[in-house]
C-alpha cells in the first residue's frame, strides 16, 4: 500500500504495485527519474522512473 501513495497511483488507472520486475537497461537507452507528484489525496514523494519503451528481452527473469 505504501508503493500506491508514495507513486501516487490512482487505483483507477489498473496499476496495484503489486508486481516487481528486475531490468537489465542497455548502456545509452535514455529514461527518466524524478520524485511522484501528490494527487487525488495520494501523497507522492516516492521515486519514479519512466521508460518510453522497455524491450522484453531487458526482463531478468
Amino acid at each position: 500500500m505504501a508503493s500506491v501513495i508514495d507513486s501516487s497511483l490512482d487505483q483507477n488507472w489498473g496499476n496495484t504495485a503489486t508486481k516487481i520486475v528486475k531490468l537489465k537497461i542497455p548502456k545509452g537507452i535514455k529514461l527518466y527519474e524524478g520524485v511522484a507528484a501528490p494527487q487525488k489525496g495520494l501523497v507522492g514523494g516516492g521515486n519514479q522512473i519512466y521508460l518510453p519503451k522497455i524491450d522484453k528481452n531487458w526482463v531478468i527473469k
